[in-house]
């Protein structure tokens, strides 16, 4: 395969330049360079100039501490949602790295078990303390819960097919779910909007036409604390609000047939 025209600097990465990757990516990364996947030349002929942009992204965002936001605005990247944009940055520059790595190398670190996100450090941790008004947040209850959070939201922006979004859906816990309305949509209201009229009870129906044609969608249940409901259980179907066009035209399309 073709290779890239490199300055001899940037044949070797210093492990220095992923410490912040979780262990599984840093691992995979470190051996796909020592292998010289980065110097082989993308099968699409992606220009050299944004390759070589790629990677430089990639080894800052794992050899900071800086967030994905943070990146973009320091490469300048165009993009309304910057940790959006960086995210996907990051997963393609990794899946190309993937693929040329070697066959040994590939079966040892699948591509879909490499995490794109990285562990919520000491630092960003003091960020969102002084974010809300000094409160400590690096106790290790609370560093788990804005670790799993900052991972959840992240998977969700930067997922790119159904089976990646997939499992960022089942992620979803309810407390999130609560606490970022803007992102999801529910099922029953993507239908109500497509102008059905029915109850709760029936939404059945469209679930199973969504999981006929292999659509995503997630679930949550909780129990009701109080009320004349009390100690019945809810369910919550949703999806990605960006999801939600997709969703109509599939039920729509279905009305039609019948």
């Amino acid at each position: 395969m073709e290779r890239l025209r490199v300055t001899p600097e940037v044949r070797q990465i210093p492990g220095e330049s992923l410490q912040y990757a979780s262990r599984h990516t840093r691992e995979f990364l470190m051996r796909a360079f020592e292998e010289g996947s980065h110097l082989v030349l993308p099968e699409n002929h992606v220009a050299l100039l944004y390759w070589q942009r790629d990677l430089n992204i990639l080894l800052t965002y794992y050899g900071t501490q800086l967030s994905m936001h943070d990146v973009g605005e320091l490469f300048k990247i165009r993009a309304r949602n910057k940790q959006r944009r960086v995210g996907k940055i990051l997963k393609r520059t990794i899946r190309r790295l993937h693929k040329n790595s070697s066959k040994r190398l590939q079966r040892n670190y699948p591509f879909d078990e490499i995490k794109i996100s990285k562990p919520t450090t000491e630092l960003m941790r003091k960020r969102m303390s002084n974010a809300k008004g000094g409160k400590r947040t690096d106790s290790t209850a609370y560093g788990l819960i804005i670790q799993r959070t900052r991972r959840i939201r992240a998977e969700l922006e930067i997922a790119e097919t159904d089976e990646e979004l997939r499992k960022a859906l089942a992620n979803v816990y309810h407390s999130f779910l609560k606490n970022n309305p803007k992102l999801f949509i529910s099922i029953y209201r993507i239908a109500r909007n497509c102008g059905f009229m029915f109850s709760t009870r029936s939404l059945e129906k469209f679930l199973r036409v969504l999981r006929e044609r292999r659509i995503p969608f997630g679930h949550v249940a909780q129990e009701l604390k109080g009320g004349k409901h009390k100690g019945e259980i809810h369910n919550y179907y949703f999806t990605l609000k960006r999801q939600e066009e997709r969703i109509r035209k599939v039920f729509a399309e279905d009305r039609a047939a019948r």
